[in-house]
């Protein structure tokens, strides 16, 4: 676990155009990945995406900005929000669960690259809080 803990620690003190190029990267390939499954690939991205922005329970101003920045569904805020509400890991608690069941359908690489997207998602307003890093953690069960 100290290893995690050095992750959350580089990860809240990245810059906010080295978080965004990251997360552009990451989502490429996750959505591609999605899509490999049969599955729709967007949707199940919308999903990671709600969940990983819920973790703490609520949307903040750094996470929807860099929502916007990154994601390829262009959502106003209050569709944003009432996303995270509704994958939120506070209101809704099998969605760590049924997460988990998704990154593990991937080989290692790509379950490295959802919990780095999750990751940099949650560290967008340079604090990855402790109920986030509970979150992240459930993800790799």
């Amino acid at each position: 676990m100290f290893e995690f803990e050095k992750m959350c620690k580089a990860f809240e003190q990245m810059k906010d155009g080295e978080r965004k190029l990251c997360l552009q990267e990451q989502s490429a390939k996750i959505i591609s990945a999605f899509e490999r499954t049969g599955k729709n690939g967007m949707e199940m991205f919308l999903y990671l995406m709600g969940t990983a922005c819920g973790a703490d329970g609520h949307l903040s101003v750094e996470e929807y900005s860099l929502l916007q920045e990154v994601s390829p569904v262009q959502l106003k805020y209050n569709e944003a929000r009432c996303l995270v509400e509704k994958f939120s890991t506070k209101s809704n608690k099998d969605a760590a669960q049924v997460l988990s069941e998704i990154v593990g359908m991937f080989d290692e690489d790509m379950q490295d690259t959802i919990i780095l997207f999750c990751l940099c998602f949650c560290s967008a307003d340079k604090n990855v809080s402790l109920k986030e890093r509970r979150f992240i953690k459930s993800l790799v069960r």
